[in-house]
């Protein structure tokens, strides 16, 4: 009936809203704006789409990427918004946000929550095996993990820190191409080059 639809229709804009909720948490603390979690969850789905995912998949993507950074509500603000370069010390707390962010959302029973997961844990990972927390190599990384490796890298690279200025998307487009088979999936890289103008129209909207 068109009751039952319009109720299953409220529930779903909820979830995404506590989504993008959940998100900005990370984000607020990070002194980053709403923005960053829009353009991580649009190109996101960018890629979801042109690897031929269906519309659910896109949809997954486009509102559990933005989760990727919510392990941060648990690493110190002396950590978390030090202006300078982390210590040796510093940086392994820091790390630490994979494995909280993990742990903050492995037992929900949304789908989004738990595609979240995933992602906060394996986004630092890397293709060729020197990422963290696991060191997980190629595909065992979970392909979620590996996309939002390459927009977070992407959008991070492009954006004003109080600590740096941003890149030109030429240049953090360049970075990204001399980390192929490094740190990024080699077949996302050549995906996000060939499509570049419709990853970098998404960055210019937001």
């Amino acid at each position: 009936s068109l009751s039952e639809k319009q109720s299953r229709q409220l529930a779903v804009e909820r979830e995404i809203e506590t989504l993008y909720l959940l998100g900005r948490v990370s984000d607020f603390r990070d002194e980053r704006t709403g923005e960053h979690l829009k353009r991580i969850g649009n190109l996101s789905a960018l890629f979801s789409k042109l690897l031929g995912q269906d519309e659910d998949q896109q949809r997954h993507m486009r509102y559990s990427s933005p989760l990727h950074d919510i392990g941060k509500i648990g690493i110190p603000d002396s950590i978390l918004r030090k202006r300078g370069p982390l210590t040796a010390e510093e940086y392994e707390t820091m790390k630490r946000h994979t494995i909280l962010g993990y742990e903050l959302l492995k037992d929900a029973r949304s789908s989004f929550l738990v595609e979240g997961a995933s992602i906060a844990l394996t986004h630092h990972e890397k293709w060729d095996g020197t990422g963290y927390p696991n060191r997980l190599a190629g595909e065992s990384i979970p392909l979620s993990g590996r996309i939002v490796s390459v927009v977070d890298v992407f959008d991070a690279l492009t954006s004003k820190r109080p600590y740096k200025d941003a890149w030109s998307p030429d240049r953090a487009i360049e970075h990204i191409a001399s980390e192929r088979g490094k740190h990024f999936d080699p077949d996302l890289v050549d995906l996000f080059m060939a499509h570049y103008p419709e990853f970098l129209a998404l960055l210019e909207r937001e």
